[in-house]
């Protein structure tokens, strides 16, 4: 999937995704390097408001994939490991996040 082709669509969908809780989402790896083939993965830093439950988490995620038709590596920003933080977000891309009320 291309770069600006997912962007837009997270642009798009902004508020359905504060609905899930998201206050950031971030894109990174191939997709936000615009180097991904056709079978890579969509990777989202996604940060929330408060903390989801599982349940909450997968719903997010699955709905992503259905709305990017692609899978969909989602990482919350309190679970991305310190040791690959600094490539994360260098390559990181400000897609979209919750309005505040």
């Amino acid at each position: 999937m291309e770069r600006n082709a997912v962007l837009e669509i997270l642009e798009r969908h902004r508020e359905d995704l504060g609905r899930f809780g998201v206050k950031s989402l971030r894109l990174f790896g191939s997709v936000a390097r615009d180097e991904a083939g056709e079978e890579s993965d969509v990777d989202l830093l996604v940060g929330y408001a408060v903390s989801p439950t599982f349940s909450a988490f997968m719903d997010l995620r699955f709905y992503l994939e259905d709305l990017l038709q692609a899978r969909v590596d989602l990482v919350t920003e309190t679970g991305l490991r310190e040791r690959v933080r600094p490539s994360v977000e260098k390559d990181a891309i400000r897609v979209a996040w919750s309005h505040e009320a």
